[in-house]
Order: C-alpha cells, then sequence, then structure tokens
C-alpha cells in the first residue's frame, strides 16, 4: 500500500470512529437526565454495570423537569421526593374494590403501583418498582419482570384476609431511564391497572393530621385517600454496590386511612436492621398491633433490611404515638 492510499484509509477510519462516538453520545444524552450529564454533554463516566466508584456510587440530586421524558413515557407526571433524589410515578388499582378484616380500603392503604427513578453520577439510573396484583396476574406479571430483565427481590403479602386475595412484588434495574420506563409499562400491562391517570383527590379529612405530625415527628402528604408519612433512617444503605436514596428505599412507610365512627387505620412497614426485629416484634404486640409479615424488599441490601408489615384500627393520634415507641427501636430520627 502506498502512504498515499495509507493516509486515505487512515482518514476514513478515523471519521468512522468519530461517527460512532457521536451516534453513542447523542443515545446517552437521550437517555440520561440532566442533571447527571457533564457541562458539555459528556458523560461523567463510562456507563455500565461496572462497580462504581465513590463518587459515581451517590445518587445526584434532580428537578422534576429532568424527568419529562420519563413521565411522558409513563403517561403521567410523577413527584420529586423532598431531597431531590428520586423521581416516584404512582398508578392506583382503581379497578379493584378491597376489603381486609371489614374495611374497604382507600386507594392509598397499599393499593398504589410505583415506579421509583434515581440517577447516579456516572448517569446509571436504578429503577424500583412496586406492584400490587390479583391472583389471577401473578404469574403473568412475574413473566413480564422476567422479560424485561428486570432483577426481581420480593413476592409476598401486605395485607391479611384481603378480598380479593392479593400479591405485592418488588423488583429493579439498572440503565437507561427512557428504556426502564418502557420496560415497567409493559410489566404494567400485564396487570389491570388502568393506564389513564387517576386524581389525586383532595387532602385528607377525618384525620387528625396535625397530631400525627407531632407525635410521630414527621410530616406526611395525602395520596389517593390516605394520609402518609416516611420516616428516614439514619444508616447508610447500598444496593447494587450503590448508595441508596432515603426514601422511598430504606424508609418505613406509615399510613392512615379514616374510618367512620372517629376511628382510623393504620398500616404499612417498619424498615428494621436484624438487631431491631425482635425489639420492634416485641414492641408492636405489646400494643395489640397484628403484625402481617417480615420480609426483604431488597436482595442484596448492605446492611441488611427487613420490612415488617402492620395493621391497627383505634384513635390515629394514639396509635401515632404507638408507631412512635415502635420506630424508637430503630434508628430513625424524632
Amino acid at each position: 500500500m502506498t502512504m498515499r492510499a495509507g493516509i486515505r484509509w487512515g482518514g476514513l477510519l478515523l471519521a468512522f470512529v468519530l461517527s460512532l462516538a457521536a451516534v453513542s453520545a447523542t443515545a446517552w444524552h437521550d437517555r440520561v437526565p440532566e442533571a447527571a450529564r457533564g457541562h458539555v454533554g459528556q458523560p461523567q463516566a463510562v456507563p455500565g454495570h461496572h462497580a462504581p466508584g465513590p463518587d459515581t456510587g451517590r445518587p445526584v440530586p434532580t428537578s422534576s423537569a429532568d424527568w419529562d421524558e420519563v413521565g411522558n413515557l409513563l403517561g403521567r407526571p410523577g413527584k420529586i421526593t423532598p431531597d431531590n433524589l428520586t423521581y416516584r410515578v404512582f398508578f392506583p388499582r382503581s379497578d379493584l374494590s378491597v376489603t381486609t378484616l371489614g374495611v374497604q380500603l382507600a386507594l392509598g392503604t397499599d393499593l398504589t403501583n410505583f415506579a421509583a427513578f434515581t440517577v447516579y453520577a456516572d448517569g446509571q439510573v436504578m429503577m424500583m418498582g412496586d406492584l400490587v396484583v390479583t391472583e389471577q396476574e401473578l404469574e403473568p406479571v412475574i413473566d413480564a419482570i422476567q422479560a424485561g430483565d428486570f432483577a426481581q427481590h420480593g413476592i409476598h403479602k401486605h395485607l391479611l384476609s384481603s378480598r380479593p386475595a392479593l400479591w405485592w412484588l418488588h423488583f429493579d434495574g439498572m440503565g437507561g431511564a427512557g428504556s426502564l420506563a418502557r420496560r415497567f409499562m409493559s410489566v404494567l400491562r400485564a396487570t389491570g391497572t388502568p393506564l389513564a391517570p387517576t386524581p389525586a383527590g383532595r387532602p385528607v379529612t377525618g384525620l387528625d393530621t396535625a397530631g400525627i405530625n407531632t407525635a410521630l415527628g414527621y410530616k406526611g402528604s395525602s395520596l389517593f385517600g390516605t394520609y402518609v408519612l416516611e420516616p428516614p433512617r439514619r444508616d447508610t444503605f447500598a444496593h447494587h454496590r450503590r448508595v441508596l436514596p432515603p426514601v422511598p428505599g430504606p424508609a418505613s412507610s406509615l399510613r392512615f386511612q379514616p374510618l367512620p365512627g372517629g376511628r382510623a387505620l393504620a398500616n404499612g412497614d417498619i424498615a428494621v436492621r436484624e438487631q431491631e426485629v425482635q425489639p420492634v416484634l416485641r414492641a408492636l404486640r405489646a400494643a395489640r398491633i397484628t403484625v402481617v409479615s417480615m420480609h426483604n424488599h431488597f436482595l442484596d441490601i448492605r446492611p441488611s433490611l427487613y420490612f415488617t408489615h402492620f395493621w391497627a384500627v383505634g384513635d390515629e393520634v394514639r396509635l401515632a404515638r404507638v408507631l412512635r415507641k415502635v420506630l424508637d427501636r430503630t434508628n430513625s430520627p424524632r
């Protein structure tokens, strides 16, 4: 080959490599929220399922605008958590009418699916999925989770004696935000969940929410007929060797639903380390609170973490005070 021909072929090869780099950068730009992009639209680290470094393994704050593509793909807007680390989109099971132990459940009382998205400094996005399904839907949904290349972490009960019988599934995935959203929708379509957005409704009435806030030391918010609080923990937890955002992953979830006769239903789960399990179980039973189940929501979380689901009916402020005493057995600040 002559020198001139070598230069010509070398130039063509360089142009081809540069074009591939441009395509890769464009594809990366399309799938990563603005907050995780470099100042010139380039990734801060090479995306992939590699072990993250001390900086890339921490979540990046975002705004709602960073997740517009995800909201469009999911057919509804989501909400950013107060710490700006997680974008969560809710899908209530408004197609179901559910009773448990004689109580007609509001949609916010454990009957709402969600997908939660967190982006890391290397551009990778973690999506956590939580679905409530009927027994007839259970196997098709498991198949859809597998087909979507998600990792499944839990299949279990959150409620006792529900009619219809229900199961809850926890799963997650890593990758680009748009790809994760599309795959989540494929899983959701295996359920009877209505795809049209459901109005959130007015703030919950019939509850002393100020008294609940004072008793627990946290403020909550209304969600589909239920008052929800998510007390975080002081600890730091890692999943896929990445730091989990405090909410919703390792946080407890406490829900209060108003009932006739001035009573309230309290249900949800307490997030506990292994050394906290027995004190929490004893505290719940000492207060005559029903323990529904205890299980994992993450298979490889470090340190280990378990979720203890509970059920109680009574005065909401008294129940909140009892639950505060239970939380005091854990590493959850006031």
